[in-house]
């Protein structure tokens, strides 16, 4: 018997659906598409396209889109599972069809090409102050490029990410780099535990090379001090010089977020009255792998059946700004590992 608290209630086009089997919902920071999928009854109507919204605990987890619907019978059952993706899948999957000049500013980009996007152009837009700051260079959309894309080169150059919040809010803002730890995690209600730490992607220099008619042959180098051997990673990048060294900096940062990954799973969906969350800070005391510290949370995966209950896989990873101590493990004494890299 599934606690009160760990309900699941779909919308789909009007229609509610509180019975629910074989439940399952992600989303991801740097993937904001997402997914989610579940078995449902015959009798509910299923529209190609239609605008799902997902409940858990009565709040909203995602707001999504119907992709593939899943039709299947043996001699005693027929199930149908309907899967899909947050409606930032609709972004992803919308190409830039105008290639004149884009805007000056990230809010007039936005505006100009979510405008068309069916469901997308219902929900609010919310901009970090820097979005609203004129471009320091030309964008320029190239064929092929999609609105995702697009827009996210200009969320990147103003130091933000584009992604879309669980009410289908879509954002314009920054990564989480400090503040009070919205969750935490301790013996208490982990159920299991992974981490995995891999430094064989870490360079200690990435160095761009960009040439274009207006500028002329540029080259950035910025340094990683973290990498625990010499391997340089050298790319081209068809841009302005201004762009370099942020370009270079976003592939450490990726680097280091691959370079230790925490992955936690605990019962239910929630903790205290919120559901668990990406872009968030999560308070670790670890005594098993010896961590203990505040760490970003940028991946979160819900999952229900009738017979194994609510659980949520938590991922995290390290705050960005932190100098990168995560290898300077010494023996199996508790220390503190979190903070900002």
């Amino acid at each position: 018997m599934l606690p009160d608290t760990d309900t699941v209630t779909v919308e789909i086009e009007g229609q509610i659906i509180s019975r629910v089997e074989r439940f399952e919902l992600t989303r991801d920071l740097y993937s904001p598409v997402g997914s989610w999928s579940m078995d449902i009854g015959p009798e509910v109507v299923t529209p190609r396209g239609g605008l799902v919204r997902i409940y858990l605990r009565g709040l909203c987890a995602m707001v999504g889109v119907i992709g593939p619907i899943d039709h299947t019978y043996d001699e005693k059952t027929r199930t149908r599972r309907i899967s899909g993706g947050s409606t930032m899948g609709l972004i992803a999957r919308s190409f830039i069809t105008d290639f004149s000049m884009p805007p000056a500013t990230l809010k007039a980009a936005a505006e100009k090409y979510l405008k068309d996007i069916p469901h997308v152009n219902r929900f609010e837009i919310e901009y970090d102050p820097a979005a609203l700051e004129p471009n320091t260079h030309h964008h320029a959309a190239d064929i092929g490029d999609s609105v995702f894309k697009l827009l996210s080169e200009y969320a990147r150059n103003r130091g933000l990410i584009f992604w879309g919040a669980a009410n289908g809010t879509l954002v314009f803002g920054k990564v989480v780099t400090g503040g009070e730890p919205a969750f935490h995690l301790d013996r208490t209600n982990i159920k299991k535990g992974r981490m995995v730490e891999n430094s064989e992607n870490l360079h200690d220099q990435v160095i761009l090379v960009s040439d274009n008619e207006e500028e002329g042959h540029r080259k950035v180098t910025v340094a990683n001090p973290s990498a625990p051997l010499h391997q340089p990673f050298v790319s081209c990048f068809n841009g302005y010089s201004s762009d370099l060294k942020k370009q270079a900096a976003d592939y450490i940062r990726q680097e280091k977020m691959q370079a230790l990954q925490l992955e936690y799973t605990v019962r239910g969906f929630g903790q205290g009255a919120r559901l668990w969350d990406v872009n968030e800070m999560v308070q670790v005391s670890d005594d098993i792998f010896c961590m203990e510290g505040t760490y970003a949370a940028h991946r979160v995966r819900f999952a229900q059946d009738l017979q194994s209950g609510s659980t949520t896989q938590i991922h995290l990873g390290p705050v960005l700004e932190d100098p990168f101590e995560a290898f300077q493990r010494k023996g199996r004494k508790l220390r503190r590992r979190g903070g900002k890299f």
